[in-house]
């Protein structure tokens, strides 16, 4: 664990110095790009080898109308993109500031009809499966400078996270929990995070998400196509 802190420590001298850079000249015309970013993002169509390599979805909706979004984590294996640098990247790169814009707008706001009653939440909540997660992400440093770069964008819509759990968190997976919890260390005092018994996390799960809004590997009824 103590390379990993060191490598981090690094790679924050690094991105911080860039960014710090980069506010002093061109602050104003970022804030001008920011409308216009933001629609072209949202209308853009993510590649399906993307979509199938790097899975994420919206399964379903809290007790309180929140919509749950899920990320495969364990399944996002992105070193091999990153250290390819080619279009799979830049693609990967747009998805996650898709992502991330969606989050902050509240796009996936629950819609109720006239017969429902209750609240609708601009919050949302996540669940990152680590399942199948492999270490040899975390031995690239191409790689976990594009992780930080990554989480750092999440600030952009934390005011609106409500909670999530970590799931499948094995021994392997623990290495990466300690990499989140550097980055998005906001985000993980909301988080509960579980191993990989799933007799533990399913019944935590179903305290705060009905049943029919979560596929059944989740302990859910939902039969729907994700």
């Amino acid at each position: 664990m103590l390379w990993i802190h060191l490598v981090i420590f690094a790679l924050l001298t690094i991105v911080s110095a860039s960014h710090d850079s980069i506010v002093d000249g061109t602050q104003t015309k970022f804030f001008q790009n920011v409308t216009k970013h933001s629609n072209d993002i949202l209308n853009w169509e993510v590649p399906e080898n993307i979509k199938s390599k790097f899975p994420f979805y919206i399964t379903g909706y809290d007790f309180e109308n929140r919509p749950v979004i899920v990320f495969e984590w364990g399944k996002w294996y992105t070193r091999s993109v990153v250290e390819k640098n080619g279009q799979e990247l830049v693609d990967l790169k747009k998805m996650q500031d898709l992502v991330v814009e969606r989050l902050r707008t509240s796009f996936y706001r629950r819609p109720l009809n006239d017969t429902e009653s209750g609240l609708v939440d601009d919050e949302f909540v996540l669940l990152v499966d680590m399942k199948a997660y492999n270490l040899l992400q975390l031995t690239s440093l191409q790689n976990l400078k594009y992780l930080m770069e990554y989480f750092a964008k999440f600030d952009k819509c934390y005011e609106k996270f409500a909670y999530g759990f970590m799931i499948n968190v094995s021994a392997v997976a623990k290495q990466f929990v300690g990499l989140y919890t550097a980055f998005m260390a906001k985000y993980i005092v909301r988080t509960e995070v579980f191993g990989t018994d799933s007799k533990v996390w399913i019944p935590q799960l179903l305290r705060k998400i009905p049943p029919d809004q979560l596929p059944p590997k989740y302990g859910g009824t939902s039969t729907l196509k994700q």
